[in-house]
């Protein structure tokens, strides 16, 4: 075994000392990776057994080390008796003295007698398997059972290998070349079952004997199947794939692989804590290219219940470079490349399309009517008179977004019927700060970017001030969705400095 990486060799040796003094030995052949030792005192009463090991890891102190001890049958252990002490991305480094590591023991075997706290309960039950493979297990589980399920039920499911690295499962018999399998619902799973024979003592017989038939059908025929195992943990759903695979000795290999829910609740778990209120609102976005694509696209992740998206532009080859979409939409209306794009993302949202450019009073008026918020994002100095005009008007929210001088300033501005300027009237108020001209290209025309079939010179703004410009429209239509009105009604930044202050410097540029 190789020797252990360390960028601390005079703490990893001090920590060998300290381990050597309490009683541990370097185990044979592990090139004093793993140290064996008394049982820590804590643990009386959890197990039987009477030595413990640590694993020390590549990357130690920044990686802290593995408990193993065997016997115990509690949440957070494997089946090979490795104890989950710490996060992954703990960064205490409370394991660097062996005092550390004993009182992290104590503090762990206390809440293993008396349960672990909420904060504890990962839903995990698959890393504690027998054995564990890389391999994502997609499922929804109201589309398995849209009426629902309740404990003792299993039913008929399948699983379709998208790639290497995930299985889809789907309902019922699927088609030449999947997967067969069952889903299982087996009640309570605490602790969860870390190999078959512990599941088994979870299931009703009629659930056993189905299980068992899946075994006998892969051990004869030498085609794997899987098995969805759905239970509760401390009040919470949780779930265990297994694929049942042969092996070259005509016995069956039992995998856990990583379940993958994709049910709107999980997803909408990183929506981010907006989204319960954001799914009433209703948003019309004007312009459907660089910047307004992923204004869109970041306001559906975040929970915007309906969005109306009008644009009359296809997406080009070279649009994608700066685009939500990807190359894999090329020649779709914009909107429809932006809609796929967030039907990806954030299934919750609901999508209506407008393929075209409008210019008439009447039609903006109809678009506008019933919405929550405007967002225009066309780059286009008339098209963010007009709508201006309609807001004023018709009492609606609106927000327009543009970048500047090639990308080195962004602007977003905010009206507010009853409380912010209009837009249309802000080019002669000295409130306002005036974003100094220039042009967005250098040198005259026959210096300007341009491409074959695309009538338009090119703004060569960077990705990354899209990127933030986007990000900044997108949190202060939030900021306006939800009443908070933490943001002025006109923001600018600078990406890149002007020879002109205010914008000779980098960040927020304050107003007058």
């Amino acid at each position: 075994m190789a020797e252990l990486v360390t960028l601390d060799q005079a703490a990893l040796e001090r920590f060998a000392t300290e381990l050597i003094v309490a009683g541990f030995e370097p185990v044979a052949d592990s090139d004093r990776r793993c140290w064996q030792g008394p049982i820590s005192s804590a643990f009386t009463g959890l197990t039987s057994a009477t030595t413990m090991r640590l694993l020390l890891r590549d990357g130690w102190p920044f990686r802290h080390p593995h408990l193993q001890v065997s016997g115990l049958n509690v949440e957070h252990v494997n089946d090979e008796g490795l104890v989950c002490l710490w996060q992954e991305d703990d960064n205490s480094r409370t394991w660097m003295y062996l005092d550390g590591v004993m009182s992290r023991i104590e503090s762990w075997c206390e809440r293993a007698r008396v349960g672990f706290r909420q904060a504890d309960h990962a839903l995990d039950a698959y890393i504690g398997f027998t054995t564990t493979v890389a391999i994502l297990a997609e499922f929804d589980l109201d589309v398995l059972k849209p009426t629902g399920m309740r404990d003792g039920q299993s039913g008929r499911l399948h699983g379709i290998q998208r790639h290497p690295s995930l299985i889809e499962l789907r309902p019922g018999t699927g088609p030449a070349g999947s997967y067969r399998g069952q889903w299982l619902h087996a009640g309570e799973f605490a602790p969860p079952p870390r190999n078959l024979d512990e599941l088994r003592s979870l299931l009703t017989s009629a659930q056993n004997g189905g299980l068992n038939k899946s075994i006998s059908r892969v051990a004869s025929g030498g085609e794997a199947e899987v098995a969805l195992i759905i239970g509760r943990r401390h009040d919470r759903r949780d779930t265990l794939v297994l694929r049942l695979c042969p092996d070259e000795a005509g016995r069956v290999r039992v995998e856990s692989l990583e379940p993958a829910p994709t049910d709107c609740a999980t997803l909408a778990l990183r929506a981010g804590p907006d989204a319960a209120e954001l799914g009433t609102k209703r948003v019309l976005c004007f312009g459907l290219g660089a910047i307004g694509s992923h204004v869109a696209l970041l306001l559906s992740e975040s929970g915007v219940g309906q969005l109306h998206l009008v644009d009359g532009e296809l997406l080009r080859p070279g649009n994608v470079v700066r685009h939500a979409a990807g190359r894999d939409a090329d020649g779709l209306p914009k909107v429809c490349a932006v809609e796929t794009a967030i039907r990806a993302h954030a299934p919750w949202t609901s999508i209506a399309v407008t393929n075209k450019v409008v210019w008439d009073t009447p039609t903006f008026t109809e678009l506008m009517k019933g919405e929550d918020l405007v967002i225009d994002t066309t780059g286009a100095s008339p098209i963010v008179e007009i709508l201006s005009r309609i807001a004023e008007q018709t009492g609606v929210s609106l927000i327009s977004a543009s970048l500047y001088r090639g990308g080195a300033v962004g602007r977003v501005r905010r009206q507010l019927p009853g409380s912010d300027t209009s837009i249309y009237l802000r080019g002669e108020d000295e409130r306002y700060t005036v974003i100094p001209s220039g042009s967005d290209h250098d040198g005259d025309l026959e210096a300007k970017l341009l491409e074959p079939g695309c009538s338009s010179p090119i703004n060569n703004a960077p990705p990354s001030a899209v990127a933030a410009l986007s990000a900044l429209a997108a949190q202060v239509a939030i900021d306006a969705l939800t009443g908070r009105m933490r943001y002025s009604d006109e923001v600018i930044d600078a990406y890149e400095p002007l020879d002109e202050p205010p914008f000779d410097r980098f960040g927020r540029v304050e107003r007058n």
